[in-house]
Parts: C-alpha cells; sequence; structure tokens
C-alpha cells in the first residue's frame, strides 16, 4: 500500500468531516444575556488592534451577571481577589480602547456589555456565531474596562508581540497606510487592519490568499533562512533546529491561523526528515498537519481557510502528477500548477463564496513568482528602515511597486468581459461526485487516456457547477426590519420584489447579494419596487449602484408604481435617477399591467391610474404572482385608501374568476390566495378581517425584524390571522423562507430549522 500513514491519517479527518455533518457540532452553553453587564476574569492569550479599537481574547474564564457597572464592592479588601463561578465559555473576545492594553498571559477583570454574535439566516449569509465558534470564542463584550490586571503575565509572548508591532511600525513610516495594512497582513496575519477595498479587490479577483500566511510564505522566509544558516557551514541539525524554533515562534507571533499551522507542522516534519536521512513526503506530512490541527479543534474541518489550505495541497501533490503525465512540456509547468490548485480548490470557494473568478488561474501565474521578491524586501526592510529613514524610504519601493502592480492587474482584469462566473452554492452530493472525477483521474492517470482525462475534468466541473430546476422558488429574505422576496422561474429567469431594512446596515451587501450569489442568480429581469421607504429599497439601491461595476448582479430593470408625477417622493426619484445612470430600464406599473414570463405572471393590483393616496405606503405596488393553479400575493406596505382601493380590485378580480368558470357563487375555498405576504410586517392597521375574508390565503407571511422598535407584528393582527384560521411564518423567527411550487403542489423550507440541524 502507498502512503499508508497518509491514508490513514485523511480517513481520520474525512470521518471526523462525516460525524460532525450527521450530528450537530455541539454548540457551547450560553447562559449570557445579550446586552447585560457582565464582570468577567479571564487570561489573556492574543491581541489584535485596529486603529484606536483593541481587541483582546481571554480564556481560562469565570464571570458573573450583573445589572448595572461594578463599583469593584465585590473585591476583597484584603486578598483581591473575585471568586466567580465557573461557566463553560471557552473564550471571551472583549473590545478595549488602546489606552487599556493588558499584557499576554496576564488575569484580568473587565466590565462590559454582552454581545452574541449573530447567526447566518439567510442561505449564502456569513455565519459570525459559528465562525467564532471554531475559533473557541462564544461570546463578545463590547465597551470594556479593565478593573484590574494581574502583576504576572508571559514575558516571552509579550516579547513577541512587542517585536511584531516595531516591524509593523515600520510599515506604516514608510508606505501608505493601504500598502501597509497588506504587509501586516501578508508577514504578520494582521487582518484587523487591512484596507476593505484592497481586501475585497483580492478576493474578487482570487488571490485572497496571498493575505494569509500560508505554505507560500512559510517556504519562502522558513526556507530562505535554513539556507542562510547552512551556507554558513551551521550543521544539518543545527541549523533544522534553529530554523525549527524560529518558524514556530513566528506562526505564535502571528497568530497561528490554521494555514500557518499546516505549513509551520509540514517544515518542521520536512527538516526532521532531514536530520534523520528519511525521505520527505509531501501528502504525508499534510495529512499529519491535518490531524494535528482537527485533534486540537474539530470543527475546523468547516473552516473556509483550513479547506483552501489542505485542497491546495492535495492539488499539488495529487491533480498536477497526472497533469503533468499529459503535458511534459516545461513553458506550462506553472501553468499547469495553477490548474490543479483550482480545481481541488473549486468546490471550496463555491460552497463559501459562490463564484469563481474566471481569470484567478492566469493572475495566480504573474502574482505568486512576484511575492517571493514581496516577501523578501519585505523583510529587509525592518533592518534597514531602523539604520536610516532614508534607506528605509529606497527599501520599500520594490514593496510598494509590486503591491501597485497586484491591484492594476485586477482592476484592469476587472474590465474583461465574464470576470465572474456566479454559479451558486454546490450540494454536498455535487461535491462529493466532483471528487469522486478527480480521484479516478489521480490515482489511475497512467491508464488514463489523454481524451479521457478531459473528459473527466469537464464532467466533475460540469456536475459541480450545473443547475436544474423545474419548479417556481419564492424565498423571503430575512433582511430584518423590511421586506425581501426572491422569484426563480422555471426558465432559469429571476426577480426581485423590493429589498431593504431599516434594522439592517448594508443589507444588500452581508444579506441579499450572497443570498442571490448563493441561489446561484447573477442577473435579475426586474425588480419589482413596491414603494420608496429604505425599508423597501435600501438593498434595491445597494444592487443598482454595483450593478454597472461589472462585478455586481446584472439587473435589466427595476418596475415602479405608476403613481402621478406630483405624488413621487425624494426616495421614488432618486431610485429612478440611479437607474438610469446605472443604464438600467425603468418602467411603471398599475392596475391591470401584467408580466409573463412561462408559466409565470406578475399582474398589477393596485395603484390605479387614478389613485390619490394619502403617503407612501398607500400607494404601494401590489402584486398577484401566478404559477399554474398557484397564485401568490404580495401587498408591500398598503394599507389605509389603498388597502380600501385593493380590496375592490380583488372583488373585480373574483367576479373574473367566476366568470371565467362560468358560474357565479363559487365558494371562499374554490378561491383562495395560496400565500400572502401580510402587508407592512404585520401592522397594526393593516391586513383588516375583510381584506383577509376576501382573498382567503391558505398561508401567510410576515417580514419583520426581532424585537423591532415598531411592535410588529400586532398582537391584533396576528388574532386576525388566528380567527380566520391561517397559518402564518415569520422571518424573524423562522430566517428565510422558501417556497417551492409546480404549480400545484407546494413545499416550505425555513432556513433557521434546516441550519441547526446541519450544525454550521
Amino acid at each position: 500500500m502507498r502512503r499508508p500513514l497518509c491514508l490513514a491519517c485523511l480517513a481520520f479527518v474525512v470521518t471526523i468531516m462525516l460525524v460532525l455533518i450527521i450530528s450537530t457540532p455541539p454548540s457551547g452553553e450560553n447562559t449570557i444575556t445579550e446586552g447585560e453587564w457582565l464582570q468577567v476574569e479571564g487570561t489573556v492569550y492574543q491581541k489584535e488592534q485596529k486603529e484606536d479599537i483593541l481587541y483582546v481574547y481571554i480564556r481560562n474564564i469565570k464571570f458573573f451577571n450583573k445589572q448595572f457597572k461594578s463599583d469593584n464592592s465585590n473585591q476583597n479588601p484584603q486578598t483581591n481577589q473575585i471568586n466567580f463561578p465557573d461557566t463553560k465559555q471557552e473564550g471571551i473576545q472583549c473590545i478595549l480602547s488602546r489606552e487599556q492594553e493588558p499584557k499576554l498571559g496576564s488575569r484580568i477583570l473587565l466590565e462590559g456589555k454582552a454581545r452574541h454574535f449573530p447567526e447566518a439566516t439567510n442561505e449564502g449569509e456569513f455565519n459570525q456565531r459559528f465562525y467564532w465558534r471554531i475559533q473557541r470564542i462564544d461570546v463578545q463584550i463590547k465597551d470594556a474596562a479593565i478593573i484590574m490586571e494581574s502583576g504576572e503575565y508571559n514575558h516571552w509572548q509579550e516579547a513577541l508581540y512587542r517585536v511584531r508591532k516595531l516591524c509593523e511600525e515600520r510599515y506604516d513610516r514608510y508606505m501608505s497606510k493601504a500598502h501597509a495594512s497588506v504587509m501586516k497582513a501578508m508577514l504578520f496575519g494582521n487582518k484587523k487592519e487591512i484596507d476593505s477595498e484592497i481586501k475585497n479587490l483580492y478576493q474578487r479577483n482570487g488571490i485572497a490568499h496571498m493575505l494569509a500566511i500560508s505554505g507560500l510564505h512559510i517556504s519562502i522566509i522558513g526556507m530562505g533562512f535554513y539556507k542562510l544558516l547552512r551556507k554558513a557551514y551551521i550543521p544539518i541539525s543545527v541549523a533544522s533546529g534553529i530554523s525549527i524554533f524560529v518558524m514556530y515562534h513566528y506562526g505564535i507571533m502571528t497568530g497561528m491561523s490554521s494555514s500557518a499551522g499546516r505549513a509551520i507542522i509540514m517544515f518542521i516534519i520536512q527538516l526532521l526528515a532531514q536530520i534523520t536521512k528519511r525521505s520527505y513526503d509531501m501528502l504525508t506530512a499534510m495529512a499529519l498537519a491535518a490531524v494535528c490541527i482537527v485533534v486540537e479543534q474539530p470543527l475546523y474541518v468547516f473552516y473556509t481557510g483550513f479547506q483552501l489550505s489542505f485542497g491546495a495541497i492535495l492539488g499539488i501533490g495529487l491533480v498536477y502528477p497526472a497533469l503533468r503525465h499529459y503535458c511534459q512540456n516545461r513553458f506550462f509547468g506553472a501553468l499547469l500548477a495553477s490548474v490543479s490548485i483550482s480545481l481541488t480548490t473549486m468546490p471550496v470557494i463555491l460552497f463559501s463564496y459562490y463564484e469563481i473568478p474566471r481569470f484567478a488561474i492566469f493572475l495566480n501565474i504573474v502574482c505568486i513568482p512576484l511575492m517571493t521578491i514581496l516577501v523578501t524586501c519585505g523583510l529587509a526592510l525592518l533592518p534597514i528602515g531602523v539604520i536610516s529613514g532614508y534607506l528605509g524610504q529606497i527599501g520599500a519601493i520594490p514593496c510598494i511597486l509590486i503591491l501597485s502592480l497586484y491591484e492594476k492587474i485586477c482592476l484592469v482584469t476587472e474590465k474583461l468581459p465574464g470576470h465572474s462566473w456566479i454559479v451558486g452554492k454546490p450540494s454536498l452530493i455535487r461535491i462529493m461526485l466532483f471528487f469522486l472525477a478527480l480521484g479516478i483521474l489521480a490515482v489511475f492517470y497512467e491508464r488514463v487516456t489523454k481524451e479521457l482525462a478531459i473528459f473527466l475534468i469537464v464532467m466533475a466541473i460540469s456536475i459541480l457547477t450545473g443547475r436544474v430546476r423545474d419548479d417556481l422558488l419564492i424565498t423571503a429574505i430575512d433582511v430584518g426590519q423590511g421586506d425581501g422576496f426572491c422569484i426563480q422561474n422555471e426558465n432559469g429567469n429571476n426577480y426581485l420584489i423590493d429589498a431593504g431594512s431599516s434594522s439592517k446596515k448594508n443589507v444588500g451587501k452581508y444579506q441579499v447579494i450572497p443570498t442571490l450569489k448563493a441561489k446561484g442568480i447573477g442577473e435579475l429581469q426586474y425588480i419589482f419596487v413596491s414603494h420608496s421607504d429604505s425599508d423597501h429599497t435600501s438593498a434595491v439601491i445597494e444592487l443598482l449602484e454595483q450593478a454597472g461595476d461589472g462585478n455586481g448582479i446584472k439587473i435589466h430593470g427595476i418596475v415602479l408604481p405608476g403613481i402621478q408625477q406630483s405624488y413621487q417622493d425624494e426616495g421614488y426619484r432618486e431610485l429612478v435617477q440611479i437607474a438610469e445612470e446605472k443604464g438600467v430600464f425603468v418602467s411603471f406599473m398599475k392596475t391591470g399591467d401584467s408580466l409573463k414570463d412561462g408559466k409565470l405572471e406578475f399582474l398589477c393590483l393596485h395603484p390605479g391610474e387614478s389613485f390619490v393616496p394619502e403617503g407612501a405606503n398607500s400607494y404601494s405596488n401590489v402584486l398577484l404572482v401566478s404559477y399554474g393553479e398557484f397564485e401568490a400575493l404580495f401587498t408591500g406596505d398598503v394599507e389605509g385608501n389603498g388597502e380600501l382601493a385593493l380590496i375592490q380590485q380583488l372583488k373585480k378580480y373574483r367576479t373574473k374568476y367566476e366568470v371565467e368558470r362560468g358560474r357565479k357563487g363559487i365558494s371562499d375555498k374554490e378561491f383562495q390566495i395560496e400565500w400572502l405576504k401580510v402587508a407592512h410586517h404585520g401592522s397594526k392597521n393593516s391586513t383588516s378581517g375583510e381584506f383577509l375574508e376576501i382573498c382567503s390565503p391558505k398561508a401567510a407571511v410576515l417580514s419583520n425584524g426581532k424585537n423591532n422598535s415598531y411592535g410588529h407584528p400586532h398582537k391584533e393582527l396576528l388574532q386576525r390571522l388566528e380567527e380566520q384560521n391561517i397559518p402564518y411564518h415569520m422571518t424573524s423567527q423562522e430566517g428565510a423562507i422558501t417556497l417551492q411550487t409546480n404549480g400545484k403542489k407546494i413545499k416550505l423550507t425555513k432556513f433557521v430549522e434546516n441550519s441547526s440541524k446541519a450544525g454550521h
């Protein structure tokens, strides 16, 4: 058997992953109430700084609840000891001012306001709570203040931290703030200060891996240092020992991320192999590193950084030899290596980010070789900058030029047509089939013809990226206090009805756009806007603003209520202006207008051409969405005289329904709206009893924010629904709610319920 240790280690890691997928990973018990004041005692083990904010991480925690800020009355004046009950919190993130910086390894007593990390409530949304669970952090304390700090601390760790800060100051002195932040992230793992625009630029172009300390960095720094020692005629064992000591503490200084940990473990194994005069096998070293990391924290198997780091090694170790077998030309070596890594990391990228930068393979061919120069010059700048400020400015020039080149190349690449391929989140079955096809190629490449190899790769990519849909999907996106509905039909066309929030900032960036991308939506035929209030349009504006930059979701048109110009407020006119500036077609809908797309039809029931609104809510565009025998009613925030006009229109629609069926007096059960979007988030003065009687919905959905200040949904509204036996669902409780129908049968899925079962 070839590589028995490697296979055993990989089997162990895969088994851990499968067990965690099948059974929900244990969640840390959190008895802390959101927003309460706490006094906490713990040991400082990590610090991160962002401008004037200091993030301090503590463990070995003791704490107790307080309803008010401490006046230190609970301290024992003789011993200065605080006796707190033990809890099951593994770690806490504390946000302090820069002036209150504690030392690493010290015990501190602090107080502040507790905050829970939010969970994802939409498909595609980043799950902060699960991310911090992987990092063994259970809660955050905001507005923290240190009451007391022990005199004892870890002098060595604190010294390493000070060295890191001194090194980072060199970059701040000789580079722009943006370029300095990139160097800090690349060489010292400081991700808090990285410039957000550059980070997004690198991510969109598939070179964000260069911002994390990984095998490339460890290879350049560690092996470079080792080779210098050997050139100084230092014996192998001594040079290896010194190099291992230096790189291990370098990992500690930079935070020892999973990718850095993997690279350092493999580096140590490689040097130990040289000392013992044993052959070094990259795949076995990788597998051993994976076991070491997973044993320490099993949940790392779900961490994107972990998956990308090990996926890249699998690409080089397994897929690259197969591709080189079919192409021996040395000129294509770098290209084949980039292709190999792209293939093995593609499922991870799609599962986490839902899109692929098409030109990332070629960008990496250009950018990765320059990394050696960049890292070497970046390290050389540190001693040079200490010797002379003038020499420091000169030494920073190569780094600035390379970083500027990276940015220019990314910006130029983004202007190319088809830059980003939005595929969506693949299922686990598709991912498994993808790796099965790649595995066959990697194991049997000596027996597989070139044509069959190409077929296997194409088939694997097709399985991973292909999408087939026969039904209608309607998703109520959880946008907090607001509305946002996504509709996908059998033709592969996509629509939005409203998208905005008054309780969540950047709801387009963090909720709506990730949801659309996770569903594989790269184009929207139309966005229907019910009215101009920001809780229905804030994300629409975000979508429109990024629609023309080549990286966003393409929008063909927006549809606004067809009201007279004198009733169009500033928000209404702003939408029209932004859409026209971005080249998005603007149209208007009034009662009786319709739009058809295959079996899907949007019929406008309100407002009428001569309708005189009492306000923006009353002129809300009301759409009847039909698909076969299925009908859904989207009501925006319609209320007051708008709801009265809508009731009259529904009565006319019912009469038309009777005429089409050739008889009068049909029962309410025969004329029913299958799905009602309750107006105005469930306010007291909307969705009257008469309205519910005329449309007789089989089920209702309410889009509202948890614990919102408006008291939505109002208890009187819920009582009206219950009196008429109308089951209802709320995004504030169930997260995104997806309805699937073939025109007859209906299937309902709640995201929060599903995600809790999946465990992440």
